[in-house]
């Protein structure tokens, strides 16, 4: 700060941060173009700083342990979760930070540089190790060396491209055994995102990727040219989801999801929000949407407007009980029908020779099951009335 090669201090730091917030001074565009890019640069020197007090911290913990006597391959334990609470992070990150820190200081003294002089971004040398995560320490310093007058030049994609180059030129069989080993880590993931909206993310083999977005590209297109009102987008969404649960999603699909809300939010339009495990709290609209749905609109899926009527809420009891000889009788929430001949009732029983399966009857009073049930349903002749019986896996207490 004062000109002099020297350390910084915390005390120092904490001043810069004091002295960046009482604002900038007033500057031409040009002017605040120039503090933007070195206030960049102030990020890559500051990442560099962090990596460097990183290793020498976990260096430091690893002598204490060592002298205390402690085993060798515990001795680095805790010290990626003291690096993510100073960071303000999970203990996951803090040891990719503290990974990626070791990486830097010690195989990679180009890149470090680089980040340290503020020429390229945390997130940059990132991709640098990365690419060079398969090779031997002497192979990722080779590749660090003839990349080391590029950084900075190239774009984040360009960078990590022309590194992954370097690397199969180097250690071909080392990146074959890698992209092999990748397949291995294939696997599919929810998490929540704004707007009571998730993502869905599959990691595939980029061959797999690609054919599958190719056939929901496919069907997507022949549908809008067919004068569907939604987007390609739209309809790649819903034609992925049709596709994996089978059912239209602008009707809606019975899944459990396991809401949970309270009586008076269900039947007294109460203001209290739902709570789905997962995801976290839902409005309370929304929350009675899910469980009474109403017809959405097939272009946004929103509930229909204020006036149109709303179905009754389907809920099924839900039986913890085991039941003797006879099943437990109740009416379905959806027989409505005042024929008597027409009208269904749900059964739902226990087996006691097999506790992990459940038998569900569909019973029909005064004419036989509808044709329309699959063959392939195991019959089953119950002594008080005629029904048809199916053998369902066991996966908890459901409602719908």
């Amino acid at each position: 700060m004062d000109g002099d090669a020297r350390e910084v201090t915390e005390g120092e730091v904490a001043a810069l941060i004091g002295r960046l917030a009482l604002g900038t001074p007033e500057l031409d565009d040009a002017g605040r173009i120039e503090l933007i890019g070195v206030l960049e640069a102030l990020k890559g020197a500051t990442a560099a700083a962090q990596a460097r007090v990183s290793v020498d911290f976990a260096a430091s913990q690893e002598a204490q342990a060592a002298a205390a006597g402690v085993p060798r391959d515990k001795r680095g334990t805790g010290v990626g979760a003291q690096v993510a609470l100073a960071r303000r992070e999970s203990p996951v990150r803090g040891l990719r930070h503290l990974g990626l820190a070791k990486a830097l200081v010690g195989e990679m003294p180009a890149t470090y540089t680089a980040l340290q002089t503020g020429r390229i971004t945390e997130w940059t040398a990132t991709l640098m190790v990365r690419a060079t995560a398969c090779l031997s320490v002497e192979d990722r310093g080779a590749v660090d060396t003839r990349m080391g007058h590029r950084l900075g030049r190239l774009s984040d994609r360009a960078t990590a491209a022309a590194a992954e180059a370097l690397a199969y030129e180097l250690d071909p069989e080392a990146f074959v055994a890698r992209s092999r080993k990748a397949v291995g880590d294939r696997h599919v993931t929810v998490r929540p995102a704004p707007d009571t909206m998730a993502y869905l993310t599959a990691l595939l083999p980029v061959a797999e990727a690609v054919g599958c977005y190719a056939a929901l590209d496919k069907t997507a297109k022949a549908t809008k040219s067919g004068g569907d009102e939604r987007g390609l987008g739209q309809l790649r969404a819903d034609t992925l989801v049709a596709r994996l649960a089978g059912v239209d999603p602008a009707v809606g699909f019975p899944v459990e999801i396991q809401l949970v809300m309270s009586d008076a939010t269900l039947f007294a339009h109460g203001a209290g929000s739902g709570h789905l495990p997962g995801f976290g709290p839902l409005p309370a609209d929304l929350a009675r949407d899910l469980a009474a749905p109403v017809p959405p609109d097939v272009t946004t899926r929103t509930p229909a407007l204020p006036g149109r009527p709303r179905r009754a809420p389907r809920v099924r009891h839900r039986a913890r009980e085991r039941c003797g000889p006879d099943p437990v009788v109740r009416p379905c929430a959806s027989a409505s029908s005042a024929d008597p001949s027409t009208r269904r009732t749900s059964a739902t029983c226990w087996s006691s020779a097999t506790p992990w399966t459940r038998w569900r009857s569909t019973v029909w009073s005064g004419c036989p099951p509808p044709s329309s049930r699959s063959s392939s349903v195991r019959a089953r002749q119950h002594p008080s009335c005629a029904s048809r019986w199916s053998r369902l896996p066991w996966r908890g207490n459901r409602a719908s």
